[in-house]
């Protein structure tokens, strides 16, 4: 879910526009809208093929660009585990390299 989110949130910034005049043309209360920005409620079918012509895209290239702030977020120096339902990473580690350290 993130990453949808994210995505939603470059277009909007991209084309310069508020989140309230996008929930408005979408058709939903402020509220509400901010509620499905931040992962809290989802986005239907029919409220993200609203939102991508209303930013001049289409939901593929939401999901695809979805897909690469996902990808993103998990590091080749490390590990991520995310829960493949929701998107949410669970925990994510990455390896550190310390020069000197504690003596034993």
């Amino acid at each position: 879910m993130k990453g949808i989110t994210s995505a939603i949130r470059e277009q909007i910034a991209a084309h310069g526009l508020s989140t309230v005049i996008v929930a408005k043309r979408l058709g939903i209360g402020r509220q509400t809208f901010s509620r499905k920005l931040n992962g809290h409620v989802e986005f239907s079918l029919s409220e993200l093929t609203r939102l991508a012509e209303i930013l001049g895209t289409t939901v593929a290239d939401l999901m695809c660009r979805a897909d690469q702030i996902a990808n993103e977020a998990i590091s080749s120096d490390g590990f991520t585990i995310q829960d493949k339902a929701s998107g949410s990473i669970i925990l994510q580690a990455r390896r550190v390299d310390w020069e000197g350290g504690d003596a034993a």
